[in-house]
């Protein structure tokens, strides 16, 4: 990464290759980072460089890779084991946005490490959604979207929120809480000892909520039949359950699995496919088009979905055994040509926005929907055609949306 500095500076050898590559990004989101690769002698030279640039009348400085980088810092707020440590009137993570600074500096009592260790930054990163970089002009409509709020919003783009309530869709089979139930649960399924199991006994227990649960509708539940193609769908396609207290999103995951126990799989994986949870633990949740971010799609769904979720590394014979080619060898259903060219299919999907009567998450993840189906948004989608599996394109035999009459999606 170069920024532009106001500073004299003195010119570098190799200077003309660097302004080179770094006139050629003028089209650059920010007019003041450019990230450029450059090959040839120099090397790890021109680490901390500065190269002028008569031109702009300054100067072009080489920073660390993370410099001018923008991220939404709301984790920290609520979740840095440096707000325990600090006065329970001031908040310092908080601190520098309600004066108005869109950086902080790092005090010693906030990062366990000393405030100059890149682990302060490295240990967290991975919680803190990427926005943009410096200077660079966004739409409302290309932030993330957990940003897109009324506070974020130019004034008078976005509506407020009446306070007698508001209208959200929901998810499917979602319904409104009842308070007129308890807050417990009927049967807690514990081992003590080698062989003892305890049941009917109600408590409330967050920690294993998830099981508690699951143990009282298998228990209960008068539809047993479906209660056991769920769980046998359930074991098929997996995720990773976190070690954490949240129960809603993984009972509105599991739901899925109920609701087409007898029906499609092709719905089935239709849904899970939607679904933020499996969009988080497969890493295409957020992925845009190579023309977007400048690199190849995550392959991580695009891959599983096949080899663990469907046709699996061989095609098969009718009774189960592999199919061979002309020299006795399996033929395999899939190759990495078509984990690139899927990757693509996997583009443009993300959260929407947060809304009422869903549980909020623990660890500074209240910002995010983690129960309703994701949206594709169109401006982060790889368009082009993908090849299918069979020489053929996805969508062949399907009408040309030119050749649909008006209005058709409304039948």
């Amino acid at each position: 990464n170069w920024d532009y500095c106001y500073d004299p500076c003195i010119p570098q050898e190799h200077a003309s290759s660097v302004l080179t590559a770094i006139n050629s990004s003028d089209g650059a989101a920010s007019p003041s980072i450019r990230d450029i690769s450059i090959t040839g002698p120099c090397g790890g030279a021109l680490r901390g460089a500065s190269i002028s640039d008569k031109e702009r009348g300054g100067c072009w400085r080489h920073v660390h890779p993370e410099t001018g980088n923008v991220y939404d810092f709301s984790y920290w707020v609520s979740a840095h084991e440096g707000i325990a440590r600090a006065e329970q009137r001031y908040n310092p993570v908080a601190a520098p946005a309600r004066e108005g600074k869109a950086y902080m500096t790092f005090p010693d009592n906030i990062c366990t490490y000393s405030r100059t260790d890149m682990r302060c930054w490295s240990d967290y990163k991975r919680y803190f959604q990427f926005v943009g970089l410096l200077d660079e002009t966004l739409a409302f409509s290309a932030l993330p979207l957990p940003l897109q709020t009324a506070g974020v919003a130019p004034a008078g783009a976005v509506g407020t929120r009446r306070a007698e309530g508001f209208e959200a869709c929901g998810s499917p089979g979602e319904t409104a809480n009842d308070p007129r139930l308890p807050h417990s649960y009927g049967v807690r399924m514990q081992l003590r000892g080698e062989d003892t199991l305890f049941l009917h006994r109600p408590i409330s227990d967050r920690e294993n909520s998830r099981a508690m649960v699951h143990n009282n509708v298998a228990v209960y539940a008068p539809d047993q039949l479906r209660q056991r193609a769920a769980w046998a769908l359930s074991q098929v396609l997996v995720v990773g359950a976190d070690n954490d207290d949240d129960t809603e999103r993984w009972l509105a995951y599991y739901d899925i699995f109920v609701r087409h126990a007898f029906g499609s799989f092709r719905d089935v994986l239709r849904e899970v496919s939607y679904s933020p949870i499996m969009g988080d633990w497969l890493t295409y949740e957020g992925v845009r088009s190579r023309a977007l971010s400048g690199k190849f799609p995550d392959e991580n769904y695009a891959r599983e979905i096949m080899q663990l979720f469907t046709i699996g590394l061989w095609q098969l014979q009718p009774d189960g055994t592999r199919e061979l080619d002309g020299d006795g060898k399996p033929i395999r259903t899939y190759d990495d040509h078509d984990i690139v060219t899927f990757a693509r299919a996997w583009t443009g999907f993300h959260r929407v926005a947060p809304r009422a009567n869903i549980a909020q998450e623990e660890r500074g993840n209240n910002n995010k929907n983690s129960i309703d189906p994701m949206r594709i948004e169109p401006d982060d989608r790889d368009f082009l055609p993908k090849i299918d599996l069979y020489d053929g394109f996805i969508g062949d035999g399907y009408p040309l949306c030119t050749d649909l009459p008006p209005r058709s999606f409304r039948r």
